[in-house]
């Protein structure tokens, strides 16, 4: 049901369809520890996760559902203890196992299960849940049951000394089985709060706008969905700005909400393969997304640079049932439908960069129409950007003006102090230009910059 790679530490932790977390060990896919996602202990209703902040959105089957994560602590094993360690990693209880390390020592870590929750929704089923959002005390929420689609927030306030509360507030619209024709399959919450992301796998997407005044237009069908295949996985890339699927031809979709009034669009369509698309598992730290399809194999992407990273077919590999990557993309991860774990390292090198990238148009995250964008930083919300085009244009443009200027000043006072000025002020005046010459413009540049500038602005 769920997936997270931790390569420095070489621990692969699943959440299993019997509704039990379990850590294993990277290398030999041997079980450490397990403890049950629900405090019931019972088997999960539906799960979704939330890239890069690790919460799980875990339905109860009962109407209700938990926000669940895996925490890892650890100290050092001292003493008689740490002599009578073997070789491997080792449970010594629940929740709790020792791992020896490179440098000789070992460490005991216990696995404990972060919940918020549990919460009750009022007139809704044994549908699936989703949640998402900026903070942990302000998240969107949405119920699929067998009426109709439920949105609403989740608001947390801390008590005086006290732990978090938290209260459901639902939306003030109703979103039928009648008005949508058919109830989706999957539902998800956008980062944001505003969106929420309707999948049925017939291949029909639509959003329904959660802040708009108008109730005519709060559903809004996908565009070109007429000849799309059968949508056979989806999933909420990092920062939950948009929706993956992947479908039976092999082909993964992204879907983002842009213009004014707003319109569903694909925003990416890449061929990953000639299977069905089984998983898409988006990464925790970037763009970077894993595939699993039918026919055993798994491709890694960046979402952004459109890069092929690697790909793989494990020999003798039957259906894929989870593939996935670790936060920095050095180790890849599948396992069958039969159990089996194979485990890729990988040399992802610059994912985020590509000819492409660097001198195209890209159709970033939060931008209407694809763009040349030079950022360099980026977080979860939004992807780092890298096209050079803005940086070579600007310095076009900045070398163009400066020269309107510098030329012809340049050629007079050169003319003048070769041909006009006095001898007695040219020996002082041309070796002193002819010494400015020898500075790097760059260090000129940082002078002005440092001390020119701020005098001219305390001055004005």
């Amino acid at each position: 049901l769920w997936m997270s790679i931790d390569n420095a530490f070489g621990r692969l932790v699943t959440l299993d369809a019997d509704g039990l977390v379990r850590a294993r060990d990277l290398q030999t896919g041997e079980r450490l520890t397990e403890l049950p996602v629900l405090e019931s202990g019972a088997a999960p209703g539906s799960v979704q996760a939330e890239s890069g902040e690790g919460w799980l959105t875990v339905g109860d089957g009962l109407g209700g559902f938990v926000l669940a994560r895996p925490v890892f602590t650890w100290e050092p094993v001292t003493g008689a203890e740490a002599g009578s360690g073997g070789g491997g990693a080792d449970s010594v209880g629940p929740g709790t196992f020792v791992q020896p390390f490179a440098d000789g020592g070992l460490r005991r870590w216990t696995m404990t299960i972060e919940r918020l929750g549990p919460f009750e929704i009022d007139g809704i089923g044994p549908g699936a849940f989703d949640t998402r959002g900026q903070t942990e005390r302000s998240r969107t929420y949405v119920g699929g049951g067998e009426s109709g689609v439920a949105t609403g927030a989740l608001r947390g306030r801390r008590a005086l000394g006290g732990s978090v509360r938290y209260r459901a507030r639902a939306d003030s619209f109703e979103i039928t089985k009648d008005r949508l024709g058919s109830m989706p399959d999957t539902a998800y919450a956008s980062g944001d709060g505003r969106w929420v992301y309707l999948v049925w796998s017939s291949g029909r997407l639509a959003v329904v706008d959660r802040e708009t005044e108008h109730d005519e237009m709060r559903v809004i069908e996908a565009e070109d969905t007429v000849d799309a295949a059968p949508i056979t996985a989806s999933v909420m890339s990092l920062g939950s700005a948009t929706l993956l699927t992947g479908d039976g031809a092999g082909t993964v979709s992204g879907w983002s909400v842009v213009g004014e009034p707003p319109r569903l669009v694909r925003r990416l369509s890449r061929r990953v393969g000639d299977a069905a698309v089984r998983t898409i598992r988006p990464g925790d730290r970037d763009r970077t997304v894993v595939v699993g399809l039918a026919d055993g194999s798994a491709v890694m992407f960046n979402q952004g640079s459109r890069k092929r990273i690697v790909s793989v077919a494990p020999e003798g590999f039957g259906e894929v049932a989870a593939a996935g990557a670790s936060a920095d993309s050095s180790a890849l991860v599948v396992i069958d439908d039969t159990g089996r774990v194979s485990v890729t390292g990988v040399e992802p090198g610059h994912v985020e960069s590509s000819f492409g990238a660097l001198f195209g148009k890209v159709p970033y995250e939060g931008y209407d129409e694809p763009a040349y964008v030079y950022q360099s930083t980026g977080d979860a919300s939004a992807e780092p950007k890298y096209s050079l085009v803005p940086l070579i244009w600007g310095t076009i443009k900045a070398t163009v003006v400066a020269m309107l200027f510098a030329a012809p000043l340049a050629v007079r006072a050169a003319v003048y102090s070769g041909e006009f000025l006095s001898p007695r002020v040219r020996k002082y005046g041309k070796p002193t230009i002819e010494l400015m010459a020898s500075l790097p413009s760059v260090v000129l540049g940082f002078m002005a910059a440092m001390v020119v500038a701020p005098f001219v602005r305390d001055q004005l």
